[in-house]
């Protein structure tokens, strides 16, 4: 339900991750649902500086230059911005105050696009980027929510990022984790009254026996990994069950790296897809029979709130994970934890044998997880914590 013309809200999001891309996050989603709700909405995100010279060739590294260049793209109702900056995370990180020093060089381009989409001073600020702080003080903002999604720190191998987390804690209104290992990270930080909203899933979009264009699969019982090959993908997981079940093909959906070609060539029952366009997940989702969430020991893991979990419960899949602390937390009755390979393995061969979304209830979990409910949750939180301080 929109809201009353004197209820509208100026919402602006510091992200990491531009909207338009080849991944969807949960800032994305947030966005699209508050101003589906009628809020004027903004989001922003790192800024192309001249070493994306060097990687143009990307199409969306093109794309991100333009938007640039044209003062923003709207999206799904969202103004979605990306300043100019004179130099890289990279040249600044090492130094102090470096979250500072990095805004020196985009300040004058993003203070200009945030001027140009009437957000100065924005009502609520939801920043997830702490390296992006310094957009704080272009602006002033009457409530700010620092929502980190992932333990940045060990995600990204860069021990900076958690003085810059410790001044975001202590200067945030409202606190909200998307796990418990990233709450307790922001407790640890000094943070006090730390919500924990787990990501969602768009119900519109996820949906059993969704139909449209889907890339050609192989014949049979499919398992299906959809997301990103990185360091934190448990590729020996996937080896040794690939290994063991030779009748199932293993889809993986995401760019794949060097490590996964390399054992996609040993295994042919490994079909690597590619990156695969988010309008075309739910087709792909509803020719597989089960749903993979295999992860490495890299410390980021445990603090992950994969968004894939809740797409894979709406498209009616049970869920093959590997076990973490947060995973455990949550318990969700459609997922087999697996702890090693080779439970993992065990796990697969399970679901593999049983009908379709047979384990534990994936829709009902699904059900309650909506973006909609969420946006309305972090507003509920935000008025709640802004009485209390009035």
């Amino acid at each position: 339900m929109a809201v009353d013309a004197g209820e509208r809200r100026k919402i602006l999001f510091v992200s990491h991750t531009p909207a338009g891309g080849p991944f969807v996050v949960g800032s994305h989603h947030l966005a699209r649902g508050f101003a589906h709700l009628g809020h004027q909405v903004v989001h922003l995100s790192p800024p192309v500086t001249p070493a994306h010279l060097l990687i143009l060739g990307r199409p969306f590294e093109r794309e991100r230059v333009m938007r640039w260049w044209r003062g923003g793209r709207r999206i799904d109702g969202v103004d979605d911005l990306v300043p100019a900056g004179a130099w890289p995370w990279a040249a600044v990180r090492r130094g102090p105050d470096a979250a500072r020093r990095f805004g020196l060089g985009y300040a004058a381009s993003a203070r200009r696009l945030l001027a140009a989409h009437a957000m100065l001073e924005p009502d609520l600020v939801l920043i997830d980027e702490p390296r992006l702080a310094h957009v704080l003080d272009l602006v002033a903002a009457r409530h700010l929510v620092y929502r980190p999604t992932d333990l940045y720190a060990e995600m990204r191998g860069d021990p900076s990022i958690a003085g810059i987390e410790a001044d975001l804690v202590a200067r945030a209104d409202t606190l909200i984790a998307t796990a418990e290992p990233v709450a307790a990270h922001l407790r640890a930080l000094g943070g006090h009254s730390v919500r924990v909203l787990e990501n969602g899933v768009d119900l519109d979009h996820f949906r059993p026996g969704a139909s449209g264009a889907c890339p050609p699969l192989p014949p049979g019982l499919r398992a299906v990994y959809t997301g990103a090959l990185d360091e934190r993908f448990g590729l020996e997981s996937l080896r040794m069950a690939a290994e063991r079940l030779p009748e199932v093909a293993f889809v993986l959906a995401g760019p794949p790296g060097a490590g996964i070609r390399a054992v996609a060539a040993t295994l042919p029952n490994i079909h690597l897809l590619g990156q695969v366009p988010y309008a075309t997940l739910p087709a792909l989702l509803a020719h597989c029979h089960v749903a993979l969430l295999p992860m490495s020991a890299h410390p980021a893991n445990d603090g992950r709130s994969p968004m894939k979990l809740y797409e894979y419960a709406a498209s009616g899949l049970s869920v093959v994970a590997t076990a973490t602390s947060e995973l455990h937390r949550r318990a969700p009755d459609f997922v087999r934890l697996a702890v090693g390979d080779e439970a993992f393995a065990n796990h697969v061969r399970a679901a593999i044998a049983e009908p379709r979304g047979s384990h534990g209830d994936p829709l009902a979990s699904a059900r309650i997880q909506g973006w909609e409910a969420k946006c309305q949750q972090v507003l509920t939180w935000s008025s709640r914590d802004r009485a209390a301080s009035a």
